[in-house]
């Protein structure tokens, strides 16, 4: 589990326990590997605090990152934050079909409204851009054989 110091409540900062499945880490590297350009990063914590990982902290070495370069925010660079890889993956999962309670169920929205912001943003995305998924590299997918659902025919 991961922790994320979430929205200001009465008494201090709500906590969000968000769950990171351990088997996709070998295959975000071999994605960003295959990618045109760009090291892989995970998400530190934003506000520049202790709370990274010690695998964290190799990973930004072994890519010659500085949390500086992190943060970076002019006409080329966007601050790299746990929100925003939280709000590009509902984006991603919402535009690849996902089902819109499940998504609320997995991303921990208390109210639908917030789901529904996420959502008609991801939407609007779709609108502009197209499905943003790449293919897989070859690496990956070789000797993969493709199954449709019934729902998908």
């Amino acid at each position: 589990m991961a922790w994320l110091r979430g929205r200001r409540v009465r008494r201090g900062w709500a906590t969000r326990h968000v769950p990171i499945e351990p088997a996709l880490r070998p295959l975000l590297k071999i994605l960003v590997e295959e990618r045109p350009a760009g090291p892989l990063v995970d998400c530190p914590r934003s506000d520049g605090g202790s709370g990274a990982s010690a695998l964290i902290n190799e990973d930004l070495a072994r890519a010659k990152v500085t949390r500086a370069d992190l943060v970076r925010d002019d006409a080329q660079h966007m601050p790299f934050t746990f929100h925003g890889c939280r709000h590009t993956a509902v984006t991603h999962a919402y535009i690849a079909g996902s089902d819109e309670t499940f998504l609320r169920i997995v991303y921990g929205h208390v109210h639908s409204e917030m789901s529904r912001r996420y959502l008609d943003s991801a939407a609007l995305a779709k609108a502009t851009f197209g499905t943003p998924f790449p293919r897989l590299p070859p690496r990956i997918t070789a000797g993969v054989k493709v199954i449709k659902l019934a729902s998908q025919k």
